[in-house]
């Protein structure tokens, strides 16, 4: 699919929803779920900017930013999720608060730890006594709301919210039904930290950048990120609108819409319809086996997300062979 395309049919779908999300901001009056509203309204508009600005530098083919703003995309995916899933299941407003008053909780008292640190080294410096920087009263006193917590609920609470554990929670939850994004979210927990390496300069930043790689296939790359941000953003939308719908019915047709979007444009599907690896026998074992064995594709991940060697499952499954797994993985990878 062309850019111009890809943009041309994300802009569709917005002026679709745009009314509606505007509509939204009226639930925060009438309904018993305001900070769940408002945090979804918040990741729409913040996942928005993140999608324009990857749209303008993917005309760029500027893949350095590109992979930057997508690792920042795939966290709002992710905390969207997470917050979408919580308040299917308990159905009540404690998933919006939590995110409001929580996000950045553990960002923010590791700061406070590292200056209490610094400050005390200082102080050791000038021949002085070490200072008790009670950075939980600061919090407190910020946010009355979460006064009657323990400093050990606060800390439990923060980490919460660490893009592993919102990972966890996503995996481990009974409505991840679908073989599909079982296996999606195993792979944007390996994509996201190849990403983060490239946003903190680490050492394997050098694999998102490919050296000797000419304009054409850089803009194909590019128009492959382009392609899975309106992926992502219609994810994101879906959640939100569905969550509106439980609220009032008013907002359902959008949410239709999305919902087929969702079904016809999978990150997974495709790839694995043309992955010669894999054969989809209902007959088997209702999921993704490897084409000629009874062995399903999850077992591989179940291997990878545990830090086993791709050596050791070869081992457990002798059936597979190492070229049918290196080719799920690279199709994965690729598609993620």
């Amino acid at each position: 699919m062309k850019l111009k395309h890809i943009i041309k049919k994300d802009k569709k779908i917005v002026s679709i929803f745009e009314r509606e999300l505007e509509e939204a901001f009226s639930l925060i009056e009438t309904t018993n779920c305001p900070n769940t509203v408002r945090t979804f309204i918040r990741l729409i508009i913040y996942a928005d900017d993140i999608r324009d600005s990857i749209f303008l530098l993917a005309k760029e083919s500027n893949l350095y930013s590109l992979n930057i703003l997508y690792r920042a995309l795939l966290e709002h995916y992710v905390r969207a999720y997470y917050v979408y899933l919580r308040y299917s299941t308990e159905k009540n407003d404690n998933a919006g608060n939590d995110y409001i008053e929580f996000l950045d909780l553990n960002e923010r008292i590791n700061l406070a730890k590292a200056w209490r640190k610094q400050l005390n080294r200082i102080i050791q410096m000038n021949s002085a006594k070490t200072v008790n920087f009670d950075y939980m009263r600061i919090f407190r006193k910020e946010n009355p709301s979460i006064e009657h917590y323990s400093e050990q609920e606060l800390l439990k609470k923060g980490k919460d919210f660490q893009f592993s554990k919102l990972i966890e929670y996503i995996n481990s939850h009974p409505m991840l039904s679908k073989f599909d994004w079982t296996i999606e979210f195993f792979f944007i927990y390996v994509k996201y930290s190849k990403l983060s390496s490239t946003v903190h300069g680490g050492p394997r930043a050098i694999d998102i950048m490919p050296e000797d790689v000419d304009e054409e296939m850089l803009f194909k790359e590019s128009v492959n990120i382009a392609k899975k941000t309106a992926i992502i953003m219609n994810r994101i939308r879906f959640f939100s609108f569905d969550v509106f719908t439980d609220m009032d019915k008013n907002f359902e047709s959008v949410k239709l819409t999305l919902q087929k979007e969702i079904q016809e444009h999978s990150l997974l599907n495709n790839a694995f319809l043309g992955c010669n690896a894999i054969t989809i026998s209902h007959e088997i074992c209702r999921e993704p086996t490897f084409s000629g064995t009874q062995v399903p594709v999850k077992h591989l991940f179940d291997y990878i997300v545990t830090g086993e060697r791709l050596k050791e499952f070869l081992i457990a499954f002798p059936s597979v062979k190492r070229e049918q797994a290196i080719e799920v993985l690279q199709t994965i990878d690729t598609i993620l």
